[in-house]
């Protein structure tokens, strides 16, 4: 007796949902790009059509808000990089609990 192929085996009901609503969410539900430009035009139409301000000058205001949050975002990035760093590496435990000030605690974890 062989064993069925598992290439030609049919994929079972769980999976057969899946791929439909994976294949629905790629065709109608657009890519985060898609989103940010859609907004970026609600918003151009809204300045124009809200306030005394043309098109050049939203655009320069647009431009100057966008270089405004890269301090920001280099901050994120700190944060995000030095608690991976905290986490991985456990020689810095102690640091980080005398940082946070546990009483009490006491570290037993293999160097």
């Amino acid at each position: 007796m062989t064993s069925p192929d598992p290439s030609h085996a049919q994929p079972g009901t769980l999976a057969r949902v899946a791929l439909a609503m994976t294949a629905w969410t790629e065709r109608w539900i657009p890519d985060a790009f898609v989103g940010a430009l859609l907004a970026t035009v609600v918003v151009v139409a809204a300045a124009l059509l809200g306030t005394p301000t043309g098109l050049m000058d939203v655009a320069g205001i647009w431009g100057a808000g966008f270089w405004e949050l890269i301090p920001f975002t280099m901050q994120m990035s700190l944060v995000i990089i030095t608690g991976y760093t905290f986490v991985v590496f456990m020689v810095l435990t102690p640091v980080v609990l005398l940082l946070v000030g546990v009483p009490g605690l006491t570290l037993t974890y293999p160097l």
